[in-house]
């Protein structure tokens, strides 16, 4: 069996979500194990021989923004975008333990848009690995609320899931949704609704940790909040932190003060869960805050 069909095993939905899966090792930087999914082996021809994993990008060394060793160090998620000439890559990778062995999971989604590439023709290395940097934010960020986007969660949690597998640390999601969300657009107007998203994402944002948590629209007036290496008592206080934090919260929107809630959902990763379960446990969670009167978290 290979190396990522023995990962696979624990992480089927892995193989929906991705185009190419691969191994590396995070100190030679050499592709130990690719996978293709479906057809998709046709259009890169080659891919499959390339030894290091900086020969994708035709880069010929370490690429300059590599971050293979970063994943290992911090034992972090890290997402980056490429480009190999043709096409343009996100790459989301992921330190794991296969045998007791350290190794970098790659998992690759083809990304190309015919006005990314035509912005990328005629400039020079740096220039190229600038734009991508600066497209990726924007690939993954939710334009109104600077919030992470759909995107970003789809790709995301199957990356925390897998890392969960290699460190068993505690993780923990929240479904959050603002309370009575119409009546704030039906009273005011849909702008001070922005105004309220707006402020409610930098509320949490304020409340989590930078280097391990995030926070993502998940849709209209709801979010996913993720926090990483906590228990579910920490994880309870903090999320009950930023409820009452917002509850508290005059958001001052022209001559208005305008009063909110906000309800909470939260549900710890169970080893072997799929993402979409987990998810939805999440929002039965939040289903009962919304049932027992608005304003709680329910765990």
């Amino acid at each position: 069996m290979s190396k990522v069909d023995k990962l696979l095993e624990k992480h089927a939905m892995i193989e929906e979500l991705y185009d190419i899966i691969r191994i590396v090792d995070p100190f030679t930087k050499k592709v130990l194990d690719t996978k293709f999914i479906g057809n998709y082996d046709k259009k890169i021809i080659g891919l499959e021989d390339m030894v290091y994993c900086f020969d994708f990008w035709r880069d010929h060394t370490v690429c300059e923004n590599c971050i293979s060793a970063r994943v290992m160090n911090e034992k972090r998620v890290y997402m980056k975008t490429e480009y190999n000439g043709q096409d343009v890559y996100i790459i989301t990778s992921v330190p794991v333990e296969l045998d007791g062995i350290p190794y970098i999971l790659e998992v690759i989604n083809e990304i190309t848009e015919k006005g990314l590439l035509n912005e990328l023709q005629g400039k020079d290395y740096f220039e190229i690995k600038k734009t991508l940097k600066e497209r990726n934010q924007q690939m993954i960020t939710d334009e109104l609320t600077g919030a992470f986007n759909r995107r970003f969660i789809n790709e995301r949690i199957p990356a925390e899931m897998l890392l969960y597998d290699a460190n068993q640390q505690n993780i923990v999601i929240a479904m959050a949704d603002i309370d009575f969300f119409k009546k704030v657009n039906d009273t005011y107007g849909h702008d001070a609704g922005d105004f309220i998203l707006k402020n409610v994402v930098a509320i949490i944002t304020e409340n989590i940790r930078y280097e391990t948590d995030w926070v993502a629209r998940y849709g209209g007036e709801e979010f996913i909040v993720f926090l990483k290496n906590i228990s579910n008592e920490k994880a309870f206080e903090k999320f009950n932190q930023i409820r009452e934090a917002i509850e508290a919260k005059d958001f001052l929107y022209g001559d208005e003060i305008i009063k909110i809630t906000i309800s909470f959902g939260m549900k710890e990763f169970a080893n072997e869960q799929e993402m979409t379960e987990w998810v939805k446990k999440a929002d039965e969670n939040l289903y009962k805050s919304k049932e027992n009167g608005r304003n709680k978290v329910t765990w």
